[in-house]
């Protein structure tokens, strides 16, 4: 099979998707159309598509694969008659329609339960459910060779963005009530990890007197149902972030790793330690590995999904400890391969009992990083990709 790559969003995961691929006796063409991409042309990036169109020959057992879908990429593969592989990184997809979805040239992988079953319900086809995968050979051996592991060592650390919300701004055009009524749901929705029912809430009623209002106050200002989940979720993965920050920094050492941070946070996030950003493929696996403590608040809508960074912390050999989430606790054991808290107090409780208990510490983290190894190898995600195309040409 000839897979032709095309990276267009600078993705963690196209070089071990690519050596994957090559791994399996597939022939990678990779091709870097990045400086094309344009977030706000998703469905009519002409520049794309007229090079899409050049460099792309149709012809037998080849296939297309971009990490997440791209309707461009969709439909200049439908009209070559390519089997076109997207794998949704992202949630929710950030995606306004789902205008080329359609195409029967389509293999659609998501890694959230929640926005497969979003798209199947809406009738179409060829929508396949994924799980995130690891490297761990490559995590080790860069554990193994690279010396500066003892420059990252601490017992509690956060690699990753803390969520500026659109939240603030967008309640600065609604109504006094309006903004009440969404600073309930918010209230009601931090007390509660296992559910996520914002969405469920926002009624088509509520929906259509607060983009009435925005209109009034800003021409062409509107907000769907989904926008607005998000902005909340990401609202509240913030409050997360900085309250659990901020508590664990005044009991232990607690390192934050971040390239987008402002003088407000940074007043309120106590005695943690803030540096910048890490390289993902040679500096964060040695934080996750110096780490006693990784911990990954899991953003808020994203409630049946495995999170990259889940799999990223385990899979280089580091102890994860997460707030309580579905997709999580179906697929780990809890105290076994990972830790869960229910709330910030619990939080702190545990990272100070494994803190102490360095045996227990390690233990967890083998068995985490043994699942990593048996479960979730980029070999059994290529494969089920794989498969889908076959199947495909089979018809």
């Amino acid at each position: 099979m000839k897979i032709i790559i095309i990276a267009l969003t600078g993705s963690y995961i196209d070089d071990d998707i690519e050596e994957a691929f090559s791994e399996m006796g597939d022939v990678c063409i990779r091709m870097d159309l990045s400086v094309l991409h344009a977030v706000e042309k998703k469905y009519d990036n002409l520049p794309l598509e007229r090079e899409l169109d050049r460099r792309i020959e149709a012809g037998p057992d080849l296939c297309v694969f971009t990490t997440n879908f791209h309707p461009v990429v969709a439909r200049v593969c439908h009209r070559k008659g390519i089997v076109y592989l997207a794998w949704q990184n992202d949630t929710p997809p950030n995606l306004p329609t789902e205008d080329e979805m359609d195409h029967p040239t389509n293999r659609i992988f998501f890694f959230n339960k929640t926005d497969c079953d979003f798209y199947r319900n809406k009738g179409l086809e060829h929508i396949y459910y994924l799980p995130m995968a690891v490297n761990t050979k490559r995590l080790s051996d860069l554990s193994k060779m690279n010396g500066t592991v003892g420059a990252y060592r601490t017992e509690v650390s956060l690699v990753g963005q803390l969520y500026m919300s659109t939240l603030p701004v967008l309640k600065g055009w609604m109504s006094p009530y309006e903004k009440g009524w969404i600073e309930g749901l918010i209230a009601a929705q931090n007390q509660v990890y296992s559910d996520f029912f914002i969405e469920e809430l926002l009624t088509p009623e509520f929906m259509e007197t607060l983009n009435a209002d925005f209109a009034q106050k800003q021409e062409g200002l509107s907000v769907n149902k989904r926008q607005l989940s998000f902005s909340i979720a990401t609202y509240l993965t913030y409050l997360d972030r900085i309250t659990l920050l901020s508590v664990l920094s005044q009991r232990f050492q607690t390192d934050l790793y971040t390239d987008k941070i402002g003088d407000a946070e940074r007043s309120v996030l106590g005695k943690t330690r803030i540096h910048g950003p890490v390289d993902y493929k040679t500096q964060m696996p040695l934080v996750f590995k110096a780490s006693k403590i990784n911990l990954c608040p899991v953003l808020r809508n994203n409630t049946n999904a495995i999170p990259l960074r889940a799999v990223d912390v385990m899979g280089s050999g580091g102890f994860l400890m997460t707030n309580f989430h579905m997709g999580m606790a179906e697929a780990f054991e809890d105290g076994k391969e990972f830790v869960m808290y229910h709330c910030v107090e619990e939080a702190v409780d545990l990272a100070g009992y494994y803190l102490e208990h360095e045996e227990k510490r390690r233990k967890i983290t083998e068995n985490g990083f043994a699942k990593m190894e048996k479960e979730y190898r980029y070999r059994d995600r290529i494969l089920a990709l794989k498969k889908s195309v076959e199947d495909s040409w089979a018809v």
